[in-house]
């Protein structure tokens, strides 16, 4: 499921972490824990976080017992701001890796800490939240 053609399949969202100032993102991004998925792996629950992809790629779906449907992909500079104010449940949802992947959990204490302070990254994080 890698993207064949990254410039024409770039995502569709901004990226949140863009026009922050270098410092900024980097106290941002390494408030969070990393996390390694192999390819098939699932992420585990999260509350009270975004999701930050690094590296890699992932899967969201929607689930039930007999069924899965895929519902976005996300890769490197990609942000899943939902997980902010909503607690992750894997029972309905699943994010899983389809290549080796490499994730920040960014604790929301630190985002809105953020987004208090730069008015450009609160914008970028609520238009996420929105869709």
């Amino acid at each position: 499921m890698r993207r064949q053609f990254p410039q024409e399949q770039e995502a569709w969202l901004e990226d949140i972490f863009e026009g922050l100032d270098e410092a900024t993102a980097w106290n941002l991004r390494y408030a969070g824990e990393e996390i390694y998925l192999n390819p098939g792996e699932p992420l585990s629950a999260v509350q009270n976080a975004v999701i930050r992809v690094e590296s890699g790629l992932l899967k969201l779906s929607v689930i039930s017992t007999d069924r899965s449907i895929a519902v976005a992909l996300f890769g490197p500079g990609d942000t899943i701001c939902a997980p902010l104010f909503h607690n992750w449940d894997p029972h309905i949802y699943q994010i899983q890796a389809q290549e080796s992947s490499e994730l920040r959990i960014l604790p929301q204490e630190a985002v809105l800490k953020v987004a208090a302070e730069n008015p450009e990254f609160s914008r970028r994080l609520m238009r996420q939240l929105s869709w």
